[in-house]
């Protein structure tokens, strides 16, 4: 029998608003956190749902996510928020009148427990670059120059360059200007942006240049803090 699930029922969750509210800190952050931790698979019984808000009217998404799922959210928002989250999910159980576990039920469940932590660490040992580059862009959006970039991920631009050409993210062409490769292109690391017609002495010109997108950035920041080859 599983100790989590008849301690808290699957109908019991906690919204990211609510955690927002206990700690004091942004709606949009904690979404973008809530957001990141499900990408890298630290998170799994946690769902958006959609509500209305009682002042506007408008309609906006929130995640719903279970007592395991919303500890592990808090922890890495605000650790030192999580005794309070800890008090309200002892309000909210409360509530259900949860019945005193067997001996062999609490067996059960620290077995279960010792496993899954077990698991935890492996995902996270896993998951920690990427999230590592996720942290970098958090609050980063659109196209970026290799400037703009490196200064995102916390490194020169010359070793920016040389991650683009030696890795073949890009390469220079007769201008000397870096340009993207294709499979690099289609997988969305990588924009073009073309000029306005520009009069030159052999007529009338378009140029492009190579943009970063958030996807590439966030890709390069993983590969980065992994030590590994693209």
């Amino acid at each position: 029998m599983n100790m989590l699930t008849s301690a808290t029922p699957p109908d019991q969750t906690m919204s990211s608003r609510e955690i927002a509210e206990l700690t004091g800190k942004q709606h949009d952050n904690v979404l973008k956190l809530v957001r990141s931790l499900i990408e890298a698979g630290i998170v799994k019984n946690t769902t958006p749902q959609q509500y209305v808000h009682p002042q506007n009217k408008q309609t906006y998404t929130e995640y719903l996510s279970d007592k395991r799922d919303s500890l592990v959210v808090v922890a890495r928002l605000s650790p030192e928020f999580t005794a309070a989250v800890v008090d309200r999910w002892q309000e909210l159980e409360a509530k259900q009148a949860p019945r005193e576990p067997s001996k062999i039920e609490l067996a059960q469940w620290f077995i279960e427990s010792e496993t899954k932590l077990a698991q935890a660490n492996e995902q996270l040992a896993i998951a920690a670059p990427k999230a590592a580059a996720l942290d970098r862009i958090a609050d980063a959006a659109g196209l970026f120059g290799v400037r703009e970039a490196a200064k995102v991920l916390g490194i020169k631009q010359n070793v920016l360059v040389s991650f683009l050409l030696d890795r073949k993210w890009a390469y220079r062409d007769e201008r000397n200007t870096l340009q993207g490769y294709a499979p690099k292109l289609n997988a969305g690391y990588i924009e073009h942006i073309f000029s306005p017609p520009i009069m030159t002495s052999e007529g009338e010109k378009v140029f492009n240049t190579m943009r970063l997108t958030t996807k590439g950035v966030s890709r390069i920041g993983e590969i980065l803090a992994q030590g590994v080859a693209a």
